[in-house]
């Protein structure tokens, strides 16, 4: 029978093992979150463009903004989480708090301006996820690492496939801007 993984200084009691494996769960679970905000959000993208009469070129721009943002936040986050490893669960809920209000603030934002930087308040919400959660997984799964990050990535997958279909469901129903307003309440 295999022994429990455990981080250094940790007993290997049944308590231990059971929040270890709680702990993956609720990190690769909310992963599922992170992603359907991400992809989620193109299916608003149309609608932003109509109602702001934006050209195809500004339209785009907003989701390069997304994406700069978290490329370049994700390597300054990544820096800091290793700075600061005993931090990672308040970097955790800091990232999913920013990605709520952030769309949020999205949502109610009257201007091509506004939305540029609620995004970009957002994103940076976004990229502290994937630093720390990846950390965490791969100190406390050791011997386990290549299935708890897979399983981290399926999750991904997995908002990224349910995403756009909430969304366009809701835009069904809902405004653009009352989806990304109702979608906070699911990240706090």
């Amino acid at each position: 029978m295999a022994e429990p993984e455990v981080s250094k200084g940790k007993a290997a009691g049944p308590s231990t093992w059971m929040g270890e494996r709680a702990m993956a769960a609720t990190i690769i679970g909310f992963h599922t979150m992170t992603h359907v905000y991400a992809r989620g959000f193109l299916v608003i993208l149309p609608s932003i463009k109509t109602q702001m009469g934006l050209t195809f070129a500004l339209t785009g721009f907003i989701d390069t903004v997304r994406w700069l943002t978290s490329g370049l936040t994700s390597i300054i986050v990544g820096f800091y989480v290793d700075m600061f490893q005993h931090r990672r669960g308040l970097f955790l809920g800091l990232s999913v708090v920013m990605m709520g209000v952030g769309y949020y603030l999205v949502g109610m934002a009257l201007s091509y301006r506004l939305i540029l930087a609620t995004l970009v308040f957002a994103h940076i919400g976004s990229a502290l996820w994937h630093p720390p959660a990846l950390g965490l997984l791969s100190q406390r799964f050791p011997s386990r690492r290549g299935l708890v990050i897979a399983l981290h990535r399926s999750t991904g997958s997995l908002g990224d496939f349910g995403g756009p279909l909430m969304v366009g469901a809701l835009l069904a129903y809902f405004t653009w801007r009352s989806v990304l307003q109702g979608m906070l309440p699911i990240a706090i």
